[in-house]
C-alpha cells in the first residue's frame, strides 16, 4: 500500500559521510546511532558503499537533513553532523575517513 506525503516546501540539505569500523560493526548499528545523535532533522540515511579489506570494513552514507517547519541552515546541519561523528566515534569506535 503507498502513502502519500506532501513535498515538503522546505529544501533539504545532504551530506555524505564515510566511516572505517573493525569488523563486527554492522549497519544497523550506524543507522541506530545516526538516528539518535541526528534527531528528527535526519530524513533519510541510504548506505552507498560497503568494502572490507584487512579486518576493517569501510562504509559509505548519503545522508538527508531537513524539516518541515523551516529551512535549515548549513551551519545547523554541520552541528549535527559533529554530534554524529562524535557519537559515532564514541559508541562505535569508528574513524570518519577524509
Amino acid at each position: 500500500e503507498r502513502e502519500f506525503e506532501p513535498i515538503s516546501k522546505f529544501p533539504e540539505i545532504t551530506r555524505d559521510i564515510s566511516l572505517l569500523s573493525e569488523t563486527g560493526v554492522t549497519v544497523d548499528d550506524i543507522l541506530k546511532v545516526i538516528q539518535k545523535a541526528g534527531g528528527d532533522l535526519v530524513l533519510d540515511v541510504d548506505l552507498f558503499d560497503i568494502f572490507e579489506k584487512d579486518g576493517k570494513t569501510s562504509y559509505a552514507f548519503h545522508l538527508i537533513f531537513g524539516s518541515k517547519e523551516r529551512t535549515l541552515s548549513g551551519a545547523e546541519v554541520e552541528v549535527i553532523m559533529s554530534r554524529l561523528v562524535s557519537e559515532l566515534q564514541k559508541s562505535l569506535k569508528v574513524v570518519v575517513r577524509q
